[in-house]
């Protein structure tokens, strides 16, 4: 009777064990926390990419040639310019260009015209919204743009005139620099991050590194333990 009851609990306890490990199939006891006590299973931590900018301010020079029936003169003018532009991880700009052109005519250098523009776009690829003012025609104008690396094609209107000025410029200014996002990590278990060293073993036979660990760190989610307390007693 007695070795029959202690038959029937250790069935009992086989099912409960079951069931409490059928709940949490995907959560095996494979790692060792330092320090700790319990079953822990040990999964790589995902990665999470969150938006970062870049304030990237410059001087630049270009060599700027009038086109269409505006040109007079196969000498370029001087662009003499300054531009800060705030780059995203998402490749996305904008901010402001803010120039003066001299140009050489008559054996003397003249300041022509300057310009200020606001830059919105992407990497490659820039449009410059703006105004200004034409010394030589002593005339305000709008001026438009776009820009890649190291060329640019514009316009600008005279107001009072009401005349076009189309131009092409070769500048210094090359593609802004690639930002990176900022790269955090999460545990999608519920788990806590430990650092790699914490971790004084791991079952290396079902699971490999990379599944364990990510930048030197793993999630460590420390599995429910159920206690039974067995009065066999009674049962005598």
């Amino acid at each position: 009777m007695r070795k029959n009851c202690l038959h029937g609990w250790a069935v009992l306890a086989l099912i409960v064990s079951h069931i409490v490990h059928a709940e949490h199939a995907s959560l095996a006891d494979n790692c060792v926390v330092s320090d700790t006590v319990g079953n822990y299973n040990c999964v790589a931590p995902s990665r999470r990419d969150n938006h970062a900018s870049h304030t990237e301010k410059r001087l630049y020079i270009g060599l700027a040639w009038a086109l269409g029936s505006g040109a007079r003169s196969i000498i370029p003018a001087v662009n003499l310019g300054y531009s800060s532009l705030k780059v995203s991880s998402d490749n996305d700009l904008h901010g402001i260009d803010i120039s003066a052109r001299i140009s050489y005519a008559n054996s003397q250098l003249k300041l022509d015209s300057t310009r200020l523009f606001y830059v919105h776009g992407e990497r490659d690829l820039m449009t410059l919204y703006g105004a200004g003012y034409a010394v030589n025609k002593n005339d305000f104008m709008g001026a438009l743009a776009v820009q890649k690396s190291h060329l640019r094609l514009g316009t600008d209107v005279l107001l009072q005139q009401q005349t076009l000025h189309p131009y092409i410029e070769i500048n210094s200014l090359d593609t802004p620099a690639r930002v990176d996002p900022n790269t955090d990590t999460a545990c999608s278990n519920q788990g806590d991050i430990v650092a790699e060293q914490m971790i004084t073993h791991y079952d290396s036979g079902n699971y490999s590194h990379s599944e364990i660990f990510s930048n030197g760190q793993t999630c460590a989610h420390v599995l429910p333990t159920i206690i039974l307390d067995l009065d066999l007693d009674f049962m005598r």
